[in-house]
C-alpha cells in the first residue's frame, strides 16, 4: 500500500500492515475490496472526493454512532473512502476461486489502466471542458456495456472507476486481458479524436510514474509486448513532456 493512503479518522492502525485484496462478499454475493488487520476484516463501502472532507467526516461519525459498528475513514491521494467492519467469514480472497478466468489481469495492470483512463479524462476536462469530459465518460460507459465488462453493470460502479482512487477500485473488478486492451484502445481513440493528434500520450503515461517501479515495469512490459494497444500508446523516447500549443477551451 503506498504512502498516500493513510488513516485519518479511525482506530489506531499501522498503515504499513494494511494490504487491500480482491475479495468475494458471501452475503452481498459480489466482488469487493477488502483488507484484514489483525483479527478484523474491513470491506469498502463508499468513496467521496477530497473536496467533501467535512461531509465525509460527518457521514463517518453518523455511521459509527448510529449503527454501532466500526467504520474506518481513509484518505487517499484522490479521494476519501469509508470501510465497514464485517465478520471475517463473510468475505473470502477470490484469487483461488474456481470460476476465476485463467487470463484474468492482475490488479497491478488494472490499476495502471485505470490511472491512464482517469488521466485522459482529466486531460479532456482541462483542455476541452466538462461537457466533453462527460461525453468521454459516457462513451466509455457504453463500451463497458457493449463489451460486457465485468463489475460495470451499474452507474455507481462505473462512476467509481472514474472518480475513486485506482489503488482501491483495481481490486473491485476482475477483467481479462482483452478487457483492459480494449479499454486502452478506446480511451486513445476518443482522446485522439478530440485533440486531433497524440500529444496527450506522454502526459498520460507520465502519471504511471506514481506506481512503484516494479509495478510500472510490469505494466510497461505487458503494454509494449502483449497488448494491441501498444500500437497507440507509445512511450516517449525522451523525458520532455510538453503541453500542446493553443488556448484552454473550457466550456
Amino acid at each position: 500500500m503506498r504512502e498516500e493512503l493513510q488513516i485519518t479518522v479511525s482506530l489506531p492502525i499501522d498503515k504499513q500492515k494494511i494490504q487491500i485484496i480482491s475479495a468475494w462478499d458471501l452475503v452481498k454475493n459480489k466482488r469487493v475490496s477488502a483488507f484484514r488487520y489483525q483479527s478484523q476484516t474491513f470491506c469498502f463501502l463508499n468513496v467521496f472526493p477530497l473536496s467533501q472532507a467535512k461531509e465525509v467526516s460527518f457521514i463517518w461519525w453518523n455511521l459509527t454512532n448510529t449503527l454501532g459498528k466500526t467504520y474506518l475513514l481513509l484518505k487517499g491521494s484522490k479521494s476519501y473512502s469509508i470501510w465497514e467492519q464485517v465478520a471475517s467469514e463473510q468475505v473470502v480472497d477470490d484469487s483461488a476461486l474456481p470460476w476465476k478466468a485463467p487470463d484474468t489481469v492482475s490488479p497491478t495492470l488494472v490499476r495502471a489502466g485505470l490511472m491512464m483512463m482517469q488521466a485522459t479524462y482529466a486531460e479532456i476536462d482541462f483542455f476541452f471542458g466538462s461537457r466533453h469530459a462527460e461525453l468521454f465518460e459516457q462513451e466509455i460507459t457504453d463500451l463497458f456495456r457493449a463489451e460486457n465488462f465485468p463489475q460495470t453493470d451499474s452507474l455507481s460502479a462505473v462512476q467509481q472507476l472514474f472518480k475513486a482512487d485506482p489503488w482501491i477500485v483495481a481490486y473491485m473488478v476482475s477483467w481479462q486481458r482483452r478487457h483492459l486492451d480494449t479499454l486502452l484502445q478506446e480511451v486513445y481513440r476518443l482522446a485522439a479524436k478530440l485533440f486531433g493528434n497524440n500529444t496527450f500520450v506522454p502526459r498520460v503515461l507520465a502519471t504511471l510514474d506514481e506506481l512503484p517501479s516494479q509495478d510500472h515495469h510490469k505494466f510497461k512490459t505487458w503494454l509494449t509486448g502483449e497488448a494491441t494497444a501498444s500500437r497507440l500508446w507509445k512511450y516517449p523516447t525522451d523525458a520532455s513532456i510538453n503541453h500542446p500549443s493553443g488556448s484552454n477551451t473550457h466550456d
